[in-house]
């Protein structure tokens, strides 16, 4: 409880509860980038495509033997070519893994895909 002690206040003397706020250190920020060797297109006669989601600890990428990946979930979702998620993809709309492989029957025209690390 907080109370008004400023006797010039209009709410002088009144008590209010405290608002608690949420503190999020951005001081060691984290970005993923999703890395495909073949580029963003799937071309004639490219069955399918690797997505790798790669990390990055202020703009610089981590190394793959770092210890943020040893316990941690990277967690896919597709969204169609109409920007509504797709939930045949993988296993209920998500694929897992650091890297997952795209089939070319998994696209019709675009698809958008995301990537969410979690840690345990």
């Amino acid at each position: 409880m907080v109370r008004d002690t400023d006797q010039n206040s209009g709410t002088y003397d009144k008590t209010a509860e405290a608002v608690s706020r949420e503190i999020v250190d951005l001081s060691d920020p984290l970005d993923i980038e999703i890395y495909c060797a073949s580029g963003n297109i799937l071309t004639q006669g490219a069955a399918s495509a690797t997505l790798r989601a790669d990390v990055l600890r202020g703009g610089v990428r981590i190394s793959d033997n770092d210890s943020i990946y040893t316990n941690a979930t990277f967690t896919w979702t597709k969204m169609n070519k109409n920007g509504v998620q797709d939930n045949t993809f993988g296993t209920n709309g998500t694929k897992t893994g650091r890297s997952i492989t795209v089939l070319r029957d998994e696209i019709d025209i675009k698809a958008t895909f995301f990537v969410e690390m979690t840690q345990s």
